[in-house]
């Protein structure tokens, strides 16, 4: 089990700065992954300090752990230990049905469909059912101390991202200080309202794998379909220093990159429904971090260059005045598919029947990293994350300090 340690000695830590954001991607059960960095950076701050962290934004099931931390943001040590806890205790039960019925029915249930030609009276939503995580969520998010963190002035904002289906939009809905205005561009909007887990079920919710949730007119799903500028709705919402955790390996085969003209050029054999399905996923949580930094390093170096010219500060489409903005980005230092292909064994029978018969374990598969929501893979995710976070623990200080 992981101890939390004081990382800067005996003498009172530093104030953090108040225009932190805190950026959750998405990435099923990696995402445990991002805990272990939080812990690593609850270890810089007094036992009892609130959440150095203004502002947090999640999207996928990085938005569960957006809502969890924001709010606990009154005690940020107690927020990442409960939130530790849950990985730790995590079992795939817990998340989306696993027994012989919950499999297998809803299998049948797409065949019957399908032999049918979708006329059926209750055609099938989704491959998996869902409804355990969501009756434990609505136990254990508590939502309505969001407001409260906000009036108290230990929250400026949290925004959940999900995509709608019928304007293919990826939306943020956020809910902060009243100062905040709503934003629109190119497909991605920020919509203020009251947060409730319909918009946390619709984050997470992976094409076909689990059910679209309706909020309002429209059907929204996973958001990291189209989320092209995952750091937007922290900057919208005041974050000036920004520390992104993905779950995308910052390193693969022991901490080389492979490029594709090393690879052996022999013809692989035909991938199987759960390479296609791994590939998918892949795709998907393939968040787009280093673009958008790239984006914000242009635009900051623009700023200052106005600035040495002694030029009018540019301004955003809200007519605000543009603010240079830091990014740190955080990783996995390791192959989590390894990781994961260790632990596959303890899928429930059911699920480990089916993902053998699609062909999931092959060498290199992506799937059981995202869908093995167990307490003993999430542990080792963990004992990753805060690894990285005090190897990487002086550029931590700095971006929340300095």
């Amino acid at each position: 089990m992981i101890r939390l340690r004081r990382l800067l000695g005996p003498e009172k830590a530093p104030t953090p700065k108040p225009d932190l954001a805190l950026v959750l991607s998405g990435g099923g059960a990696r995402t445990a992954y991002q805990v272990g960095v939080l812990m690593a950076v609850a270890e810089m701050l007094p036992r009892d300090a609130p959440s150095p962290f203004s502002v947090v934004t999640g999207s996928s099931a990085g938005a569960i752990n957006a809502v969890s931390m924001a709010a606990g943001a009154p005690n940020f040590r107690g927020a990442v230990v409960r939130l530790a806890n849950f990985w730790r205790n995590l079992e795939t039960a817990r998340v989306y049905r696993s027994d012989f019925r919950g499999i297998y029915g809803k299998g049948l249930h797409w065949v019957a469909a399908l032999g049918l030609g979708g006329m059926g009276p209750r055609n099938p939503r989704s491959l998996l059912d869902i409804s355990p995580l969501e009756a434990f969520l609505r136990q254990n998010l508590h939502l309505e101390r969001l407001q409260q963190n906000i009036d108290a002035g230990v929250l400026r904002g949290l925004a959940i991202t999900a995509s709608s289906y019928a304007s293919g939009r990826s939306v943020s809905f956020y809910q902060a200080v009243d100062e905040i205005i709503p934003w629109e561009r190119s497909l991605r909007l920020g919509e203020s309202t009251q947060l409730k887990l319909d918009h946390v079920m619709a984050s997470v919710a992976i094409p076909l794998l689990f059910p679209a949730v309706r909020i309002g007119n429209e059907y929204f799903g996973d958001g990291s379909m189209r989320e092209v500028a995952p750091f937007s709705p922290a900057i919208h919402l005041g974050g000036q220093r920004v520390l992104a955790i993905g779950t995308r390996p910052d390193c693969v085969e022991g901490g080389n990159r492979i490029t594709a003209q090393e690879q052996v050029c022999e013809l692989p054999e035909y991938p199987s429904l759960g390479s296609i399905g791994g590939f998918m996923l892949e795709t998907l949580f393939l968040d787009s971090f280093d673009a958008d930094a790239e984006r914000i390093k242009r635009i900051n170096q623009t700023i200052e260059n106005l600035r040495g010219r002694g030029r009018k500060q540019p301004v955003g489409q809200d007519r605000r005045p543009l603010k240079p903005v830091e990014v740190e980005i955080m990783m996995p230092s390791c192959d989590l598919l390894e990781i994961a292909r260790q632990y596959s064994h303890r899928f429930p029978w059911p699920v480990r029947h089916l993902m053998r018969g699609l062909g999931a374990f092959g060498q290199g598969n992506a799937l059981p990293s995202y869908l093995l929501f167990d307490g003993e893979y999430c542990k080792a995710l963990l004992e990753m994350g805060h690894r990285d976070g005090r190897d990487n623990q002086e550029t931590l200080k700095r971006l929340l300090f300095e």
